[in-house]
């Protein structure tokens, strides 16, 4: 489990990737035309909030910080729960 528990930061920066960007944009542009991209807004910004504890996981010396590795596992299957919701929901 260990050796999982190093990739999930790195999805989580690869999400962050696209995510955060996008919550920038959304907060310059002041939600679009209609103000419609303030509905996608409270999604992209929890799953920035997780970036944090990927870094302390990714960066730090000492491995044995449970509770941001499990804060990883949170996050990584919060993504995960969003972005198949969002897909699902393009389709439907």
């Amino acid at each position: 489990m260990q050796k999982l528990d190093r990739y999930v930061p790195f999805f989580i920066f690869l999400a962050n990737l696209y995510f955060l960007p996008v919550s920038i944009s959304i907060l310059m542009h002041d939600g679009g035309p209609h103000k419609v991209s303030y509905y996608i807004l409270p999604f992209s910004l929890i799953i920035n909030l997780f970036i944090l504890p990927a870094f302390i996981v990714m960066f730090s010396k000492n491995n044995s910080q449970k509770k941001y590795v499990q804060m990883n596992r949170a996050g990584f299957w919060t993504i995960i729960i969003l972005v198949s919701l969002g897909v699902i929901s393009v389709y439907i």
